[in-house]
């Protein structure tokens, strides 16, 4: 190199040196510009940055939180469409004689069995509830009714009477009429009640469905949130006309229609109500989205 011709080998130490420098720069500069881009393209969903989820990514963030407080709201002073009373609703406080403090959720059952015998005063439906561990099996219910499966080991409920009925041939398979009547206690236990007092009794047991969300795996999420989105999830459930066709793969049945067969477990148990009281359960559930959506904080 005519730098160091003629110089001692000192000099081209030197010299290889600045040499090496300058590519150690040049790489850092590349690698600085490569990062800097590669950051702004990371989603929040990127499965390799876990840190940055907050909630489960599946979980629909609509964000109607209930505050873990014990101030009950007075009855709603605008009325929901077809909110009106039947015979068998009462104007009767839920919540009379129930203490302000409430237990920790593995010691709530007691406390949870009064607000449940207040709320439904005089009903036989009461026998359809299962009171052990009833904050729990509701929330993890109500968690997994958009899911494939429901846990109907650990529902809150009595599972229907009698076996599912059908009618027809192989080639004709379909739901029996009078398969629709094992679903009938159910919805008289959901029209028969005042929503003003279902809101105030869910208000007030709050906390406990939060606690028991929190340990599904949810601590930063609010199940007031899950509710209003199962809620909106189940409205979208499909119409159709009475009776359903089905098939037989194996031993258990399945809807002929591949569209109603790929439905949520929640959606099915709707289907397999019939098409008149599927409609009655979605006014239910309409009133109650009205009354969850404008809870005041």
């Amino acid at each position: 190199m005519p730098f160091c011709k003629g110089r001692n080998e000192r000099c081209m130490k030197t010299l290889n040196l600045v040499i090496y420098f300058l590519l150690a720069l040049v790489i850092a500069f590349a690698l600085s510009i490569y990062f800097h881009y590669r950051i702004g393209e990371v989603s929040v969903t990127d499965p390799f940055i876990p840190e940055i989820l907050e909630e489960p990514v599946k979980r629909p963030v609509v964000r109607y939180p209930v505050p873990d407080t014990l101030s009950i709201p007075e009855p709603s002073i605008i009325e929901p469409p077809q909110s009106e009373k039947t015979e068998e609703q009462n104007d009767t406080d839920p919540l009379a004689g129930l203490p302000e403090n409430l237990p920790t959720i593995e010691d709530s059952d007691t406390l949870v069995n009064q607000a449940l015998v207040g709320l439904l005063t005089g009903r036989a439906s009461t026998d359809l509830i299962i009171v052990d561990s009833f904050i729990q099996r509701l929330v993890l219910t109500i968690n997994n009714l958009p899911e494939k499966k429901l846990p109907l080991a650990h529902v809150p409920f009595e599972l229907p009477e009698g076996n599912f009925v059908t009618v027809g041939g192989e080639d004709d398979l379909r739901i029996s009429p009078e398969n629709y009547q094992r679903y009938t206690p159910y919805l008289d236990l959901l029209e028969n009640i005042n929503p003003d007092s279902v809101i105030r009794t869910y208000v007030y047991l709050y906390p406990l469905l939060q606690t028991a969300y929190r340990q599904l795996g949810y601590p930063t999420a609010y199940f007031n949130d899950r509710l209003v989105y199962v809620i909106e999830h189940l409205l979208e459930t499909p119409n159709p006309d009475d009776p359903l066709p089905l098939a037989q793969p194996s031993v258990l049945y399945t809807y002929a229609s591949p569209g109603l067969e790929e439905l949520s477990a929640g959606q099915k148990v709707l289907l397999r109500m019939g098409k008149e009281q599927r409609s009655r359960v979605k006014s239910v559930l309409r009133n109650y989205h009205f009354r969850l959506t404008r809870l005041l904080p």
